[in-house]
């Protein structure tokens, strides 16, 4: 599947939660830290309503999908959060369900995420 490097043109960061040991209580804990920033395309696949909650409340489930250069998430994990600013100024945040083809073989890769809101 060709695709065209000119349709990257959001830019994410990801982030990763290495884990920190406080020498002095003995505790651990996990740290937010950026990972890196990298050109991407993001689209928007799914949506779903989640009710049912405590309080009448609603949760929206969306699911996206991001493509990125292989070469510039090397490094990244399934466990890692991607975060990126939309067209009208409002923060997301991702949480990775997966990455294909988990090989990172070709030229792109697309990662699935989801983002409940």
């Amino acid at each position: 599947m060709a695709h065209d490097a000119r349709k990257l043109d959001t830019r994410i960061d990801i982030f990763h939660y290495p884990i920190v040991i406080d020498d002095e209580l003995g505790t651990t804990e996990h740290s937010r830290k950026l990972l890196k920033s990298v050109w991407a395309n993001i689209a928007p696949r799914t949506a779903s309503l989640l009710s049912g909650r405590e309080a009448e409340t609603i949760l929206s489930k969306t699911t996206h999908a991001i493509l990125v250069r292989t070469e510039s998430i090397i490094d990244m994990e399934s466990d890692n959060e991607i975060e990126f600013i939309d067209g009208i100024g409002k923060k997301h945040i991702l949480n990775v369900d997966y990455i294909l083809p988990p090989t990172r073989e070709e030229r792109f890769t697309t990662i699935y995420c989801s983002e409940d809101v």
